[in-house]
């Protein structure tokens, strides 16, 4: 089975905790004792956070990020970590509790980042990297995160192939980085590594829950990437009645597929959230479709689905 870790974590926790919280907080998350916070203060906030705080590693790269006082609109009144993978990787405190303490703060993850390494050497790179080439990969490749796009100025819908690069070492990624989830497979690290890198605050706060309540990480990380990722065997029929590829099936180990929500539980959202109404809904799924529209053809258009539901004031669009 391959070696899979959390390779990074971003959460929000709804307390305003202040420097005085830090020691204590520190102790709770990661097992740190004796934090002095005037230490690792930073002279300017950082992301709408009025406070940040830094923890580095002997050779000045962050582990641990925190930011308090947030400034304004959903901020406000909620403090934020990054957990980057150095301190991940270095295992000075259990993950487990820590997604354990992440629930039991009524917290939401911003970010969650999943890496399985190809520790038995089941993946053929070559193959994966031919699979992955763009007159190939709609052939060999069922995914969720490469879906045509529609190109905002023509309003058309454009292909959206993996992207290959080389560097240090050769990486793949399937879906845009600032996507809901996106997976990358690179070789810089060693054994070939694919991530599965989780940036919609529903699906990554869910990884954390199934963590807390005690699922196995190489399953669930293994049943996320079956759910999103799945190689096709060469061959002259449709990809859909051609089997999976032999090597992404033993890499998987038959884990189930995992489908993570879109919607979180009110209990882990910000103290500052308005849910938003049937008429905000129609008129951004109208924005995103009406190419070319005027921004005063889009404010009628709302000021008319606002007074269709009855309800006001109307936003501006």
């Amino acid at each position: 089975m391959p070696d899979c870790q959390i390779h990074h974590l971003s959460f929000t926790l709804p307390q305003p905790l202040t420097d005085v919280d830090l020691p204590q907080l520190m102790q709770e998350l990661f097992n740190i004792e004796g934090l002095d916070p005037a230490a690792v203060k930073l002279p300017r906030g950082r992301n709408g956070y009025r406070e940040a705080y830094s923890l580095t590693g002997e050779h000045g790269s962050e582990l641990i990020s925190i930011q308090l006082a947030g400034v304004a609109g959903s901020l406000k009144g909620t403090s934020h970590i990054d957990v980057h993978g150095d301190a991940l990787n270095a295992g000075g405190f259990d993950v487990h509790q820590l997604c354990k303490a992440i629930m039991a703060r009524r917290g939401w993850v911003t970010r969650v980042d999943l890496a399985a390494d190809d520790t038995d050497s089941l993946l053929p790179w070559a193959e994966i990297v031919e699979c992955s080439r763009a007159d190939q990969y709609e052939n060999r490749i069922t995914t969720t995160t490469c879906r045509p796009r529609k190109d905002r100025q023509t309003g058309k819908m454009e292909p959206n192939p993996p992207t290959y690069m080389r560097g240090a070492g050769e990486t793949i990624y399937y879906g845009e980085l600032d996507s809901d989830l996106s997976i990358c497979a690179y070789t810089r690290r060693g054994p070939v590594r694919i991530e599965t890198r989780i940036r919609n605050r529903a699906a990554a706060t869910d990884v954390i829950r199934r963590i807390a309540e005690g699922e196995v990480l190489p399953e669930l990380m293994l049943g996320v990437l079956r759910r999103n990722l799945m190689f096709h065997a060469n061959g002259m029929k449709r990809k859909d009645r051609r089997p999976v590829a032999s090597w992404w099936s033993e890499f998987l180990n038959s884990a189930a597929a995992v489908k993570l929500p879109r919607k979180r539980p009110e209990a882990h959202r910000s103290p500052w959230f308005v849910p938003p109404t049937r008429a905000d809904r129609f008129v951004k799924a109208f924005k995103r479709n009406l190419v070319g529209a005027t921004p005063e053809e889009i404010q009628g258009l709302a000021e008319m689905l606002y007074s269709l539901a009855g309800t006001s004031p109307v936003p501006a669009f």
